[in-house]
């Protein structure tokens, strides 16, 4: 079986990091996933696709691991993969956007549409995107006041006021980054492993992904579409990217 949920642009990407490229673990800040998976053997996540050539990258190659800050450039702002690398080098933003920039939909929320102007002032001034972090600080600068108003309490952690924040941007269309695809074997097969020896439980696995592996073949070569950035005199054609984790040995998400 296989389920389909979008993933948002902006930081709808990062329950991935959460729930599924760490197994259910939460990271702490400052943790690399590459640390996590050696630590504890989880697999990690792979770039794959037919796309990932149109990149001309030594690093984001196909079959590579996933790392946290490309997905934050790829999946949250439509940025080439290694974008903080090479702004850090002296590239404009304009230099890693891949085709148009995400929508910003604010739905006439004034706190929302405060956030959106300020992030945009941040890259003017700064010449690169705002990380983790610093999103989180501009949105908290950003919501204060109205937070208080809105609920009369002066005092607000800045936990709470994300929080808010969140369920404001849930409230509104979002634009749409990729699609997260889980997949699932019948109840019956998944107790067939739990109860089975060892060989079983391989052969389970095993054929387990190579069903995975041929479903996302297919969608790699007749779903998945470019994001397109039309100018005047031609296309510019840009690729999308897809990534894999697996999360147990009977449950993918890609």
């Amino acid at each position: 079986m296989m389920s389909i949920r979008v993933v948002n642009a902006g930081d709808g990407y990062a329950y991935l990091l959460r729930n599924v490229a760490t197994s259910d673990v939460d990271t702490s800040v400052g943790t690399r996933l590459g640390d996590y998976y050696q630590e504890t053997g989880t697999p990690p996540g792979r770039w794959f696709g037919r796309g990932i050539a149109g990149l001309h990258s030594t690093v984001v190659t196909d079959g590579s691991v996933v790392d946290k800050e490309h997905m934050a450039a790829l999946y949250g702002e439509g940025l080439h993969p290694e974008a903080d690398a090479k702004i850090a080098a002296g590239a404009a933003i304009a230099d890693v956007q891949l085709g148009r920039a995400y929508p910003i939909y604010n739905g006439g929320d004034e706190v929302l549409a405060e956030i959106a102007k300020r992030e945009k002032q941040f890259r003017y001034e700064h010449g690169r995107r705002p990380d983790t972090d610093e999103r989180n600080t501009i949105a908290v600068d950003a919501a204060r006041a109205q937070y208080a108003a809105a609920t009369g309490f002066d005092h607000a952690s800045p936990r709470e006021i994300l929080a808010w924040v969140n369920e404001k941007k849930n409230s509104v269309r979002q634009a749409t980054a990729g699609f997260d695809l889980t997949f699932s074997p019948a109840k019956s097969i998944s107790v067939l492993w739990a109860l089975g020896d060892e060989d079983t439980r391989k052969t389970i696995e095993s054929v387990h992904a190579k069903c995975v592996n041929d479903t996302l073949d297919w969608v790699d070569k007749t779903a998945l579409r470019t994001r397109c950035e039309l100018t005047r005199d031609d296309a510019d054609v840009f690729f999308t990217s897809s990534s894999s984790f697996s999360k147990t040995a009977l449950s993918t998400s890609s």
